[in-house]
């Protein structure tokens, strides 16, 4: 269990990916499930495919401990899963993101603007800008 975890990687735009993939996946896996409902086809795949996921799901919670709700199928189980992982990132009390910028850079400045904008629409909580003052060599 820890208080606080810093984390300060090199790719601004990979971490970004990172924290919109849970939002991003709940808004492909919507289509996939309407596309599936629509078509004959689909109509008679999407029970098989849920209960593979489900016994995805219920293979993964034992390794990890987790005990499972058989209460929910598997689409409200990968839903669920997915908003929790979106909720985290939005969630200040428990993810912060803090923008660092070299104020001697006007392009690094307008980069920082772009992130935060960027962070802020995939439902990340930003909670400000650093301004790093780099002395010119």
């Amino acid at each position: 269990q820890y208080d606080t975890v810093i984390y300060d990687g090199p790719s601004a735009s990979e971490v970004l990916r990172l924290v919109s993939a849970p939002a991003s996946l709940q808004w492909y896996l919507s289509r996939l499930k309407k596309g599936f409902e629509r078509t004959e086809i689909g109509r008679l795949m999407l029970p098989t495919i849920l209960e593979v996921t489900s016994s995805m799901l219920d293979e993964e919670a034992k390794m990890v401990g987790i005990t499972t709700s058989k209460g929910l199928d598997a689409w409200g189980r990968v839903e669920a899963l997915l908003a929790g992982a979106a909720g985290t990132f939005s969630d200040r009390n428990l993810f912060t993101a803090l923008l660092v910028v070299n104020n001697q850079s006007e392009a690094a400045t307008s980069a920082a603007l772009r992130l935060w904008a960027a962070a802020s629409q995939a439902g990340a909580y930003v909670g400000g800008v650093v301004v790093a003052d780099v002395p010119d060599n």
